[in-house]
């Protein structure tokens, strides 16, 4: 029962996998291109020490701050390109485990834990997010441990070691990811954790921070170009764009 949720996400993933090599020639292909910008990022970083996707030249192209350090796997080797799509596996059957023992902290049966697990791996598309060879896959475990953590924190009356780690990679992994970790770290205040969860809080700020004057350095801007080209252009309405892109996103 523990592994079913995980073992749905490689059974679809292998399947939707193979419609893919199918669908092109037996080339692994990702489903947007933005993987390619990620994997380029990484073989410029890792040959020339440049952070861009042209020679010697920088730019901020990256949603994520990590992840083209951890496409360091395999640069200039054949089987980078594989890289995205073995991470984001891996990421996606961990996903499938903590989901199984989140929903047995609440139902307490397992077979209602793997049932509702194996639903939720498939209504998180993680299966699709392996192909689109991005860092969400890691975003939604990182996301998933910190709900997890909560729950063991509540039910053993300690806060697990880990959680404080995980709440500080999360916003590296993804800028999304700083909602999450501040969202628990507000929660740890309210309990009392004020130490450790102010000092987690100032390594987010520091690292986020950091890396904000990195990009300043090399006239980047503040924010990678991913994360500005989403807010309100000019004098246009932030939550009418907001609006707009939720209603988008529920019609597509």
């Amino acid at each position: 029962m523990k592994y079913l949720p995980s073992l749905i996400v490689l059974l679809v993933t292998l399947l939707a996998t193979v419609f893919s090599l199918q669908s092109n020639d037996g080339q692994l292909t990702y489903a947007i291109d933005d993987a390619y910008i990620h994997l380029d990022l990484a073989d410029q970083l890792w040959r020339t020490g440049v952070y861009g996707v042209n020679e010697g030249q920088y730019s901020a192209p990256s949603s994520s701050i990590l992840w083209p350090e951890l496409l360091f796997i395999g640069a200039g080797t054949p089987w980078h390109e594989y890289v995205p799509y073995a991470l984001n596996l891996l990421a996606g059957l961990a996903s499938g485990l903590l989901l199984f023992s989140i929903f047995l902290s609440v139902s307490k049966r397992a077979w209602v834990a793997a049932a509702l697990g194996s639903i939720a791996v498939l209504a998180l598309n993680i299966p699709g997010l392996t192909l689109c060879g991005m860092e969400h896959n890691l975003q939604t475990l990182l996301t998933l441990l910190a709900v997890y953590g909560l729950i063991e924190s509540e039910q053993k009356g300690a806060i697990p070691r880990w959680l404080w780690l995980v709440l500080l990679l999360g916003p590296l992994v993804r800028y999304e990811n700083a909602l999450v970790s501040f969202a628990v770290l507000a929660m740890l205040l309210h309990r009392g954790h004020w130490r450790p969860a102010l000092l987690c809080g100032s390594l987010i700020a520091l690292a986020l921070g950091g890396f904000s004057l990195f990009l300043l350095a090399h006239d980047l801007g503040a924010f990678p170009t991913s994360i500005m080209v989403k807010k309100a252009p000019g004098d246009a309405n932030y939550w009418n764009l907001v609006l707009t892109n939720i209603g988008y996103s529920l019609r597509s």
